[in-house]
């Protein structure tokens, strides 16, 4: 049955199989990010962004594409949308919205990230915002998932000093994509 699903098909069913966590923390303040994935059927691939230097939050920082919720976007979904758009050019109407993956807590800026993933198609002309982007970076899942790939980091700012591990390891493997 699966040979018959398309990859979509299957992340899809997997991230709303699944038990997603949410966080709710006095003082954060809702955001959303896109998680946009393609295939140029050799392998897939995400889609994330290093910021420039001279935004206000998370400066140089690697990331998906997204931000801060806006009243007027409604839904989290659509803010994820509205700011991969604006970042990297990514139109809402080429997304195939797949799922969601755990909120996650930014402690340096006291946001909540929701993270929505999506399909893109391939090739895609991405335009790059230049005021937030310094550059467009398209990762293999297969690097992302390699738990070689991925190590601790100490934050700065964090005075307990925990280690805590590269979020890149939240991505669900799928047996066949």
């Amino acid at each position: 049955m699966s040979e018959l699903l398309s990859w979509e098909d299957r992340l899809g069913l997997a991230l709303v199989g699944r038990t997603r966590k949410t966080l709710v923390l006095d003082g954060f303040r809702p955001s959303a990010v896109l998680i946009p994935v393609y295939t140029n059927r050799v392998a897939h691939y995400v889609v994330l962004t290093k910021r420039v230097e001279w935004v206000f939050h998370h400066k140089g920082q690697v990331s998906f594409p997204g931000g801060a919720f806006d009243e007027a976007d409604g839904l989290l979904c659509v803010t994820a949308l509205r700011e991969a758009s604006e970042e990297v050019g990514i139109r809402p109407e080429d997304v195939r919205v797949l799922g969601m993956l755990d909120d996650q807590a930014t402690l340096t800026s006291n946001y909540i990230i929701s993270p929505f993933v999506g399909a893109i198609p391939y090739p895609y002309k991405f335009t790059v915002n230049n005021n937030e982007v310094d550059t467009l970076i398209r990762a293999p899942v297969s690097l992302l998932l390699d738990p070689g790939s991925c190590f601790p980091t100490t934050l700065p700012h964090d005075t307990s000093r925990r280690r805590r591990e590269n979020s890149s390891l939240a991505l669900i493997p799928l047996p066949g994509i």
